[in-house]
């Protein structure tokens, strides 16, 4: 199988079917000895994705709570997202609790993003 094209039919339809998700990695920055503190920056990364429920029987109240969602991500997007990072969708926040890409033969097809509203 042609995992390259199955990855790029996936990436079309998350443009037609997806939203713009915004992702947000905050890294910490230069200390500043004037206020004692470190300043964070922040990086962003855009790209299309779809924001979906778990179905019932995957909540299991544990690792995957029933106000947990699922957003499906162009790999793309420039930053595989990771716990600590965010995800903004439209006006709503979320925060990445868990990601993995699906990647058949090696080649990311898509991030599957475990969120929880922040």
């Amino acid at each position: 199988m042609d995992y390259a094209k199955t990855a790029a039919k996936v990436q079309r339809t998350l443009k037609k079917a997806g939203r713009t998700v915004t992702l947000t990695r905050m890294e910490p920055g230069a200390y500043d000895p004037e206020t004692g503190t470190v300043v964070s920056a922040g990086t962003t990364y855009a790209g299309p994705g779809v924001l979906l429920d778990y179905s019932q029987r995957d909540k299991d109240g544990t690792v995957i709570l029933q106000t947990d969602q699922r957003v499906y991500l162009d790999p793309l997007i420039g930053a595989a997202p990771k716990p600590g990072d965010t995800l903004t969708i439209g006006a709503e926040i979320f925060n990445v609790v868990n990601s993995r890409p699906l990647a058949p033969a090696g080649i990311v097809v898509l991030h599957d993003v475990q969120v929880r509203v922040s």
